[in-house]
């Protein structure tokens, strides 16, 4: 297999598993408090909370980082020399497909919310509340902040935001790092790694994250794709000498990480961001080694569908099956654990459904909806 064909077969096969992941951390509702878990005495709730912890809040938690990595691999294809043209036609590409798509489902979203304070009897009184106490346009860009915020190093607390569909932070914060990638291009060309390592000590740190859309994770995940790219790196021969080593301290990492809630403690906010670095690129050394051995298999075709799964799920599906999950376990902490483990699958499932009868009946619609994919 020839190595640019590699990269790209490994960058196919990790989609449907990163959707997954971001699933699997938006069927977690709740905030989990670690202190609440009897770590001498374990009982099935606090094994049940563990579950949800290890999974949902620590190894899921690789997934949108990777995402933004392949998006700046991606984006600086044909960029590894600057070139304003190209630059140019590729963000008018994303207008396309990523804009629109942003657009639509955040405007959906919307409606959806607006149907059921309609169904409810809300009337317009209720409609023009909702709209007013979201300030509007703010809808399509910061309606909510994330809760609870991180703190850096520093102590400073770091605030995020979600526009009204909470997923599609990724896509407003990946067309900002699309916009900024003049900036990617001559920062790695005047400083070379050292533009890199100061990202990632930004990533590490949290000493610079004053605006909720230029926040660390999305400068250094997109960076390092971006670095990458320019600089001809092929990623799955790179962390090849060293893979073991990932290995063992991305175990190690996420032993901690479970421990302290990850990102939600001070203490695990330590550890954490070195986690996902070392999460990530081992998650990427097991896509290749799997790709080299077996190829794309199921993977070709259920990524072309990873991108409908992760616009759709939140809206309506998502709450509805976590709702049904809870009524039908009855606060029984193992069928909570099963029914957790089972219900991003259920709600997947139901995803594609929709998508193979969209492109069956509506592929019109579905392209729209898709950004044309």
């Amino acid at each position: 297999m020839k190595e640019r064909t590699l990269m790209s077969d490994v960058i196919k096969w990790l989609r449907f598993p990163l959707v997954v992941g971001v699933v699997f951390i938006h069927c977690l509702n709740v905030i989990l408090d670690v202190d609440d878990i009897h770590f001498g005495d374990l009982s099935a709730v606090d094994c049940y909370n563990l579950l949800r912890i290890a999974v949902s809040n620590v190894l899921s938690r690789v997934c949108v980082p990777l995402f933004f990595t392949i998006s700046g691999y991606l984006f600086f294809t044909n960029l590894e020399k600057w070139n304003w043209s190209v630059c140019v036609q590729k963000l008018k590409k994303r207008v396309q497909g990523i804009l629109i798509p942003y657009l639509l489902w955040i405007t959906i979203a919307i409606l959806y919310h607006v149907a059921i304070l309609l169904a409810k009897g809300g009337g317009g009184v209720a409609v023009s509340t909702f709209f007013s106490e979201n300030g509007y346009w703010h809808l399509y860009w910061d309606c909510f902040e994330l809760d609870p915020v991180k703190l850096s190093w520093t102590g400073m607390e770091v605030h995020s935001s979600t526009p009204y569909h909470y997923a599609l932070w990724y896509l407003r914060d990946l067309m900002v790092m699309m916009v900024l990638s003049p900036c990617f291009y001559f920062l790695f060309k005047r400083l070379k790694i050292w533009g890199l390592a100061l990202l990632a000590i930004n990533y590490v740190s949290n000493i610079c994250a004053f605006v909720p859309e230029l926040l660390p994770t999305p400068l250094f995940f997109f960076g390092a794709g971006a670095y990458l790219q320019i600089n001809k790196i092929d990623a799955t021969k790179c962390f090849r000498p060293y893979e073991k080593v990932f290995y063992v301290f991305a175990l190690l990492l996420f032993f901690v990480c479970v421990r302290f809630n990850s990102f939600l403690t001070y203490t695990g906010n330590l550890f954490f961001p070195f986690f996902v670095i070392t999460g990530s690129i081992s998650t990427f050394n097991i896509a290749t080694r799997i790709v080299e051995k077996r190829g794309l298999g199921r993977m070709e075709k259920l990524s072309n569908e990873a991108f409908f799964i992760y616009l759709v799920h939140p809206i309506a599906i998502t709450p509805l099956c976590v709702h049904a999950v809870d009524v039908i376990c009855k606060g029984n902490p193992y069928a909570l654990s099963l029914g957790y483990l089972v219900l991003p699958f259920i709600i997947i499932s139901i995803c594609l459904a929709i998508c193979w009868m969209l492109k069956r009946f509506i592929p019109a619609l579905y392209s729209i909806l898709t950004g044309g994919r």
